[in-house]
């Protein structure tokens, strides 16, 4: 998780869930728990950990004072980021 909020993601940038899949399997991260195109079975599951992880890492502050933020409560309108601590 620290890899994709310090490397992977884009600082005060907010992502939507599958732009931030995207550069999570475009770091080679989470890789067994990001659904392999439209047609894998498992598809639901592993994008409902992913959230889950993601959700446990809310507010957390990373090396290079970087925290990790969930921005909104519906599902649709979530927003992740990471954002400069002072």
């Amino acid at each position: 998780m620290e890899k994709l909020v310090c490397d992977a993601m884009n600082q005060d940038h907010e992502y939507e869930f599958r732009e931030l899949i995207a550069a999570a399997g475009d770091n080679g991260l989470f890789e067994r728990l990001i659904p392999q195109g439209d047609d894998d079975p498992q598809q639901h599951k592993k994008r409902s950990k992913l959230a889950e992880i993601f959700r446990r890492f809310d507010q957390r502050t990373f090396k290079r004072s970087l925290k990790f933020v969930i921005i909104g409560k519906k599902q649709r309108e979530r927003r992740y980021c990471a954002k400069k601590t002072a």
